[in-house]
């Protein structure tokens, strides 16, 4: 029995989603922690708990004794201890799907390549022409394949929340 690699190929363009990793350090002089909030206002993000519960709210503000947001259900103004909360995440949909699309592409146009050397020459094409037309094939669909993907698995920025205090704060 011999196993087809579409399986593998399929597996790979169903986990394109990315996540992204950055330390927010929360101190009374921190400019970072102001660029965080200028960027948090306005959007929606997922606030996770150190015990892994995930908080949705509106505009996320972090201070250094505290996280405010608005409750995404009722706009209601909610917050929560910082030292409570391990990270805050933004999903990035439109990065998703533009990673899923291109990984997707290439999958498929290398998939569509090998297979149309592998079929050889017909009856109407050479296997070059067959390469040539499986690769657009392929890269149509695993480009589309790779979209939706993209936007089920979509990128994320994660941000922990590091509670770093300096000397001139203390």
């Amino acid at each position: 029995m011999q196993k087809s690699p579409y399986a593998l190929i399929l597996i790979l363009i169903l986990f394109t989603g990315c996540s992204s990793y950055k330390d927010l350090y929360v101190s009374n002089s921190s400019d970072q922690l102001a660029s965080f909030n200028e960027m948090a206002e306005g959007k929606t993000g997922y606030i996770v708990l150190n015990t892994d519960k995930v908080i949705e709210g509106i505009s996320v503000q972090v201070q250094p004794d505290s996280v405010f947001w608005l409750s995404s259900y009722n706009q209601t103004p909610m917050s929560i201890e910082t030292d409570r909360v391990k990270e805050v995440r933004y999903q990035r949909i439109q990065r998703g799907m533009l990673q899923g699309g291109g990984i997707g592409l290439l999958v498929g146009a290398a998939a569509g390549v090998g297979v149309g050397y592998l079929s050889g020459q017909g009856t109407l094409l050479s296997s070059d022409d067959n390469a040539v037309l499986f690769g657009i094939i392929g890269a149509a669909g695993g480009g589309a394949l790779g979209v939706f993907s993209g936007l089920e698995g979509a990128s994320e920025d994660r941000y922990r929340l590091t509670l770093k205090r300096v000397a001139e704060d203390q």
